[in-house]
């Protein structure tokens, strides 16, 4: 059996750790989803695709897969069932009516929003709507979702500090999700909540929610 790797990132760092691992083969993408053309170099062999999404370019990629041992990738998209989540880790005021989540941080500082742009979301929502404000605050972000709190003007957005399980549990109860293009946003969208999505630096025809 001929070992493989998957290069999916198209990068030269990426490309080298899938050479450095021994594997035979080493499967990576073309242009345009070669992120850096160098990369190339390292592949045994490359996928040619047209697709405009980067999950359709990944379709593409388990494709030319199945067709190199004899198979086919027929039929829709599958459905991935997500958990409940963890109810009891969500704040209280949750459980009794409905809200917006925001999530004003994202691993680039490239991809944020400004604070006072948030707030004045969050002003809106509770002035005309009577809906309240979560913040979702990651790890190194709570300084960030405090600017938020005081640049609001008449609402009072609580800030949501819980891991993932209990986030999948809050987002299910969410009317919305307000955010930049990072984990929490593309999570919701899996959960089938209304998102708007804030991007910048990178382009919601490639990398948005499918």
């Amino acid at each position: 059996v001929c070992s493989s790797d998957l290069d999916l990132q198209g990068a030269i760092k990426s490309a080298i750790a899938c050479k450095l691992s021994g594997a035979e083969r080493r499967i990576g993408f073309a242009a345009p989803w070669l992120r850096e053309s160098a990369a190339s170099v390292f592949h045994t062999a490359t996928v040619a695709s047209s697709a405009a999404h980067i999950v359709d370019a990944y379709r593409d990629l388990v494709a030319f897969i199945l067709q190199a041992t004899g198979g086919s990738l027929t039929g829709p998209y599958p459905e991935f069932p997500l958990p409940l989540g963890d109810a009891s880790m969500t704040p209280p005021e949750a459980t009794a009516r409905r809200f917006v989540i925001m999530n004003p941080g994202a691993g680039w500082q490239s991809k944020q929003w400004p604070a006072a742009s948030f707030a004045k979301i969050a002003d809106a929502l509770a002035d005309h709507y009577g809906l309240p404000t979560i913040l979702n605050c990651g790890p190194g972000e709570r300084a960030l979702a405090v600017q938020v709190q005081r640049e609001c003007r008449t609402a009072r957005p609580d800030i949501f500090t819980g891991g993932i399980p209990a986030m999948i549990a809050l987002l299910r109860r969410a009317r919305l999700m307000i955010g930049p293009d990072t984990g929490p946003l593309h999570l919701a969208a899996a959960l089938g909540v209304p998102t708007i999505g804030l991007f910048g630096p990178t382009d919601p025809t490639r990398n948005g929610p499918r």
